[in-house]
């Protein structure tokens, strides 16, 4: 089952930042932090990276090490897993295909740092909902995607919406770029929206295979796909493994009594 755990940049103090700073175990990530210029990008890298380390913690995952794949994915390189049951260290793991292997995804935007965990792909994408304008999806989006958000209520929401279930696939595959946004397409299901009623995706349609909330391409027909809206951020989870139906929200005391 993935779970997805989320914080906030707006808490704690300069010490409580320098503290967490200091407890991550990801050299990369420390790295990545000091190239951002504002405070607030070097937080919330810190904050996701603090994000995983606590959450493969309560997966029982001792000396990560995090190695990025091929085509930039980072994954668990080698690490320690620890018995549920008692405090004994197993073998380490090594690789991507180690087994069990622990699969994450970590995302950031606004005032929130995003951390996706399970033991399936799993791609996780959070945005802080502003506006952006209609030309972005006209560039980006498919041609129906397009459609539906410009004949939505709340334009700007749904935009970012279908953005963040977009990014979630191609994150989980570890494609990134080399998988157009327009390559594939992702439609919520609304059966109030004009749109929805006369979509091809409806069954029997060559194209498109039913999904229980979304019109997909065929590739994304038996992915796991989750929403969750917060209070100015969206995040949208995709895997091939269940996803829980509730975010597991830390705060700084919870990031920072992690060993």
């Amino acid at each position: 089952m993935i779970k997805v755990y989320y914080a906030s940049i707006r808490e704690g103090t300069e010490e409580d930042w320098e503290k967490l700073r200091s407890s991550l175990p990801f050299p990369e990530r420390l790295e990545r932090a000091d190239r951002f210029r504002f405070e607030d990008d070097k937080r919330r890298c810190i904050l996701a990276g603090a994000l995983l380390k606590t959450a493969l913690f309560n997966e029982g995952i001792r000396d990560p090490e995090i190695e990025k794949g091929p085509q930039g994915k980072p994954y668990l390189k080698s690490y320690t897993r620890v018995s549920p049951s008692d405090s004994t260290q197993k073998s380490p793991k090594n690789g991507p295909d180690c087994d069990p292997q622990i699969q994450f995804s970590l995302s950031h935007s606004g005032d929130l740092s995003v951390c996706a965990i399970g033991t399936a792909p799993v791609g996780v994408d959070v945005e802080l909902i502003k506006p952006t304008g209609l030309s972005v999806a006209k560039r980006f989006f498919t041609e129906k995607e397009f459609d539906h958000i410009s004949q939505s209520l709340e334009k700007e929401a749904e935009l970012l919406r279908i953005w963040t279930l977009k990014e979630s696939y191609l994150k989980m595959t570890g494609e990134g770029l080399k998988h157009p946004l327009d390559s594939f397409e992702i439609i919520p299901k609304n059966p109030g929206h004009p749109e929805y009623q006369n979509h091809p995706g409806s069954p029997g349609h060559p194209e498109y295979q039913n999904h229980p909330e979304y019109l997909v391409s065929s590739e994304l027909k038996k992915l796991k796909i989750r929403e969750f809206a917060l209070p100015r951020h969206h995040i949208s989870v995709c895997s091939q493994e269940e996803i829980e139906p509730d975010l597991i929200r830390l705060f700084m005391d919870d990031l920072l009594i992690t060993p």
